[in-house]
């Protein structure tokens, strides 16, 4: 009976915690967000959509699709250093390290792991480099001992932790827009 009701606790704590539906972000809502500043820069705008395709692929809970899409963005990533288009640095390495441990996983528990890595990476990438449109930085606090962050191009949450089990736990802590 303890265990029942410890567990039943679990699940109201954290339904209440994430919303068990989804709200819509106001406009309004952003103006109490932080923000950073970034150049604007179209050549990131494939890596920008390849993250975008490996973290919509993690959101629908589908680890063949995350593995396909981070060999992609690997694949890019490795071509656009080779022929000089962005430089070999430490945000490149980070990222491309922690790429390649989403792409060499077939399971979705491993790849959502890793890509706690893998984000912090790429937006580390993102604000010394620039980005091709303005992104929001969002945190589910629910995924691992410190929560979640992710990068989206919508204001909408759709948490690529835990899909479906928690589609729209998280919030925007932070934008990042052009200059």
């Amino acid at each position: 009976m303890k265990k029942q009701l410890l567990f039943s606790s679990i699940i109201a704590i954290t339904l209440y915690s994430c919303g068990s539906t989804p709200e819509p972000t106001k406009s309004n809502d952003l103006d109490n967000v932080a923000s950073v500043e970034v150049i604007k820069n179209q050549q990131n705008k494939p890596l920008v959509d390849g993250y975008m395709e490996i973290k919509n692929a993690l959101v629908i809970s589908d680890a063949p699709e995350t593995q396909k899409q981070a060999q992609a963005f690997i694949s890019l990533l490795k071509k656009n250093i080779a022929n000089s288009s962005i430089p070999a640095n430490e945000n490149t390495h980070a990222l491309q390290t922690a790429g390649n441990d989403i792409a060499l996983s077939n399971d979705i528990k491993t790849q959502r792991e890793s890509f706690i890595a893998f984000n912090t990476a790429f937006e580390n990438y993102i604000i010394a480099t620039g980005t091709s449109a303005n992104l929001y930085k969002q945190h589910c606090p629910m995924f691992g001992e410190n929560g979640g962050t992710w990068l989206s191009t919508e204001t909408e949450i759709n948490n690529p932790y835990f899909g479906n089990q928690m589609l729209h736990c998280g919030s925007i802590q932070q934008q990042i827009v052009l200059k």
